[in-house]
């Protein structure tokens, strides 16, 4: 088993739905999985929001966030990157909550960082 971080950065739906489908595979397999949302990334911790939009690949950020949601999967928001979007940790998904920077990095150090 390894340590995984998937790190998603971009308010798009192909990024978001490739970022939470390998997260999701790499827990189906096993492995030990985080999740980081920074810049516009953290909009996706908004539980609001629809993720039915399809990528050209047929699947959708709701097809993978919900495993990612029902299991647990530690997700952290970067906090000043939420914050200067005015988004609340109230509005979340459960399996988030807004995290420093300093965890992201402690999170990388030991594991293989994906990017998205």
């Amino acid at each position: 088993m390894q340590k995984m971080v998937f790190v998603l950065s971009r308010d798009e739906h192909e990024a978001a739905t490739r970022c939470f489908l390998f997260a999701k595979i790499a827990h189906e397999g096993g492995h030990d999985v985080n999740v980081f949302l920074i810049d516009g990334g953290v909009h996706w911790a908004d539980s609001s929001r629809d993720g039915r939009q399809r990528c050209e690949t047929g699947d959708c950020v709701s097809d993978h966030l919900p495993y990612l949601v029902e299991n647990n999967i530690p997700t952290g928001v970067c906090l000043p990157c939420a914050k200067g979007r005015n988004l609340s940790e109230d509005a979340f998904y459960p399996n988030m909550r807004l995290a420093k920077g300093k965890e992201l990095i402690e999170m990388c150090a030991v594991g293989s960082t994906f990017n998205f």
